[in-house]
């Protein structure tokens, strides 16, 4: 008996075209699902490129900021050398005081844009740090070979 209601309910529910309306929503709704999850995997993938791009893009102008502290540094010895040079030879009589001036102007411009580059590597650091979740690293940033 109560496999016949069944079967009655059954036909019943397939003569009113209720079922062909819920099976054809259902596979709208299956389609829609899988629009959604190709969606949701290319915006992960867009995420994932446009971090790569930002890491790499960071870590060279690390690298950069390293090598031109790096190049500031061996400037500055040179720099004060030669301001040494011009001190003495000033004080013997071969050049005027405007030459001295220069050298000791030289010197205090390279010192100058040194923090600043320092300052930068650090906070191009700390970018790189965010951007990879993880802990910023202590130490010197003027380094050629590499963050530390």
């Amino acid at each position: 008996m109560r496999l016949r209601r069944h079967s009655a309910l059954n036909r019943a529910y397939k003569d009113s075209g209720l079922f062909q309306a819920v099976a054809i929503e259902g596979h709208e709704c299956e389609q829609a699902a899988g629009a959604e999850l190709q969606a949701s995997v290319e915006n992960r993938r867009e995420v994932l490129v446009t971090l790569a791009a930002e890491v790499a893009r960071n870590y060279t102008e690390l690298r950069s900021y390293q090598q031109r502290l790096a190049i500031a540094k061996r400037n500055l010895a040179s720099q004060q050398r030669s301001a040494h040079l011009s001190r003495q030879r000033f004080e013997g009589g071969f050049v005027n005081g405007l030459d001295l001036a220069n050298a000791d102007a030289l010197v205090a411009t390279t010192e100058a844009q040194m923090p600043l580059l320092e300052s930068s590597a650090k906070q191009t650091i700390f970018v790189l740090s965010v951007l990879l979740d993880r802990e910023p690293l202590a130490g010197p940033t003027g380094s050629a070979d590499g963050p530390r």
